[in-house]
This record gives C-alpha cells, sequence and structure tokens, in this order.
C-alpha cells in the first residue's frame, strides 16, 4: 500500500512513520536530559566539595583550637561530617523541591499557552537521583572531614 500512494506524482502521509520517528527523536532527548541530570549533579557535589574545602581551610584555626581544648579528632571528624551532609541533604530536598514546583509552573503555563497537558510526576527514576545524590555526597563528605582529622593541632594554631 504505501508503494502505491509514494510516487514521483503523489505523496501519502503514514502517520507511524512520522510517529515513529517523532518517538525515536524523544526517545534520544531523554536520554541526553538523564545524562545532563547526572553530569549537573556531579558538577554541583564538585562545587559544594571545593567550597566547603575552602571554608574549612579558612576555619583550621577553630578545629585546631577544638582540638587543643580537648575535642577528640573523631569529635571534630563528626563534626565536620555532619556539617558537610545536612548541607547536602537539604539542598538535595530543597532541589526536588523546588524542581517540582517549577515543573508544575511550567506545565500550566504551557498549558494555558498552547493548549495542551504535560503532566508532571514524580517516579522512582527521580527518588533514585535524589537518594544517589545524597547517598554519594555522604560518601564525600569523609574527605573535608579527612582532611582536618589528619591535620596536627600545633600547625592549625600556628597558622591562619
Amino acid at each position: 500500500m504505501r508503494a502505491q500512494f509514494r510516487t514521483p506524482r503523489s505523496v501519502a502521509v503514514f502517520p507511524a512513520e512520522v510517529l515513529n520517528d517523532l518517538y525515536l527523536t524523544l526517545g534520544n532527548v531523554r536520554d541526553l536530559m538523564s545524562v545532563l541530570a547526572i553530569t549537573t549533579q556531579v558538577l554541583v557535589v564538585s562545587a559544594v566539595l571545593m567550597a566547603l574545602l575552602v571554608g574549612f581551610l579558612a576555619r583550621r584555626r577553630q578545629f585546631a583550637v577544638l582540638r587543643a581544648i580537648g575535642a577528640s579528632r573523631l569529635y571534630v571528624f563528626s563534626v565536620i561530617w555532619i556539617e558537610v551532609v545536612l548541607l547536602i541533604t537539604a539542598g538535595a530536598a530543597l532541589g526536588f523541591i523546588l524542581g517540582w514546583l517549577g515543573s508544575n509552573l511550567l506545565a500550566q503555563w504551557m498549558q494555558s499557552q498552547f493548549g495542551f497537558a504535560m503532566p508532571v510526576r514524580l517516579g522512582a527514576a527521580e527518588g533514585v537521583l535524589v537518594a544517589g545524590l545524597v547517598v554519594t555526597g555522604t560518601i564525600v563528605a569523609t574527605l573535608p572531614a579527612w582532611l582536618v582529622f589528619r591535620r596536627p593541632i600545633a600547625e592549625g594554631l600556628v597558622s591562619g
């Protein structure tokens, strides 16, 4: 049937072919957006870690004073680790909520402007992304804590 209607003198539109191409393109865009989302998360965690390292270097004298007045290395390690984990967890939760709200607002705007509904649903994939970010942040939080943990007290008191 396709050969019969596709000749140099006539052109027939076959919706299935058009839709297959559209679905293929949309699938590729979705895969690309997933890769971009993961890459963005990696960059954000790296940037947060770098900012925290600079902040902890600026506060190394405070940590040395804590150690000098009797705080154990484990206590200082725990304080730093908990601070980093709380920052990353709060950031992930806030980003999740703001992303969901922004998506809903964009969907409502598109519906009012263009007349088609674009439902926003949070699924397991989004939960896995947020959980992965928090777990990665928890693991990465050991780096600044370990750097302060291994620094001698005298070095922190003299510098800064």
